[in-house]
């Protein structure tokens, strides 16, 4: 008897974890396939896109990581009193790097929101100069080119992650990852000599 009653609760049990791994399974890729990523066009010399969230989940805090495919001679230095990660005198590839959300509360440019269902936040990509003259994508800390030189001295100097040089396309991804999905990536296409959408969504 006393086996029977165990052996039950033994069964209960194990379906009652399988039903919650299979129903935690099913949010987790509902939330995952709601996820959607819209580049922006160009407003000032900036560019940023909008991340949806088309489920029915909240999307806590959702990160955003880039990658650009370039050579080591696109590298620029940081132009006038900029700064950033990569340079001349620390030369890697843009693989998979943070960037910032164009919010400015609580935080400013934090690396970290959350989507709630049906709404979106804009993500910021580049920005490609008041001519075109480099691509300067941001790091978690924000844009070095939103800084006076003033600023820059008394503020302490923020660092965007690098400085590309300006006269080519790029193909590239951006990669939206959170607490409660798994990693979404989209394939996107960088032409700075696009004055009204210089980044798209590849199919």
């Amino acid at each position: 008897m006393l086996t029977s009653v165990l052996a039950g609760a033994l069964a209960g049990g194990l379906v009652s974890l399988l039903v919650n791994e299979f129903r935690d399974s099913l949010r987790i890729k509902r939330a995952t396939n709601g996820l959607r990523l819209q580049p922006e066009g160009r407003a000032g010399t900036r560019v940023t896109a909008r991340v949806k969230n088309d489920s029915n989940y909240c999307i806590d805090r959702a990160t955003a990581y880039v990658t650009i495919h370039h050579e080591l001679d696109d590298i620029l230095s940081p132009p006038l009193h900029f700064a950033a990660f990569i340079g001349p005198y620390y030369r890697k590839t843009l693989q998979e790097d943070r960037l910032c959300w164009s919010v400015t509360k609580p935080e400013r440019n934090p690396m970290s929101v959350d989507i709630y269902p049906g709404e979106s936040q804009l993500l910021d990509l580049a920005d490609f100069g008041a001519r075109s003259e480099w691509i300067e994508v941001p790091s978690e800390m924000g844009w070095s080119s939103g800084q006076t030189a003033e600023q820059a001295r008394h503020d302490g100097q923020i660092s965007s992650r690098v400085f590309l040089r300006a006269g080519k396309k790029y193909r590239g991804s951006v990669k939206v990852v959170s607490k409660v999905t798994r990693a979404r990536t989209f394939e996107i296409e960088i032409d700075p000599a696009d004055e009204v959408q210089p980044v798209r969504l590849l199919a």
